[in-house]
């Protein structure tokens, strides 16, 4: 049985596959992997080259497989990432966006539209605003 080794991970392929290098060597190969991470998570691993460790399906030295990314140590209790910390988070939907939190809401539509609710709305917009309220104060 094939033990896993130490690789880098180097970038992303035109297809999208991960491209790594591994420990001692130069040459670069597309792997598959297992990682679970969004895509700007990945990104951000890419650019900081992060260390992975690779296994091979069948102990073929042509088929690698990154088996997750290298870290020393874990996070302190309480300071656990989630998965609302990404450095860029970017949402997309095809007809309507909602983001909402108790009273309060953020709707988007794919017409252009945007529409605040809350108990206490603060906008600015370099357009025109239209606000509808049980009162509505201005400046």
């Amino acid at each position: 049985m094939a033990v896993p080794v130490r690789g880098t991970l180097l970038g992303l392929s035109p297809e999208g596959e991960l491209l790594i290098s591994l420990a001692g060597g130069e040459e670069v190969r597309a792997a598959e992997h297992l990682l679970e991470l969004s895509r700007a998570a990945l990104l951000d691993a890419v650019r900081e080259r992060a260390p992975v460790l690779v296994a091979f399906v069948g102990g073929d030295p042509d088929a690698p497989v990154v088996l997750g990314l290298l870290r020393r140590g874990i996070a302190a209790p309480g300071e656990e990432a989630s998965s609302g910390t990404e450095r860029r988070l970017e949402l997309r939907a095809t007809e309507r966006l909602t983001l909402a939190c108790g009273a309060a809401a953020i709707e988007l539509t794919k017409d252009g539209r945007v529409e605040v609710r809350g108990t206490d709305v603060a906008t600015e917009s370099a357009g025109s605003i239209k606000l509808k309220g049980g009162s509505v104060e201005i400046n």
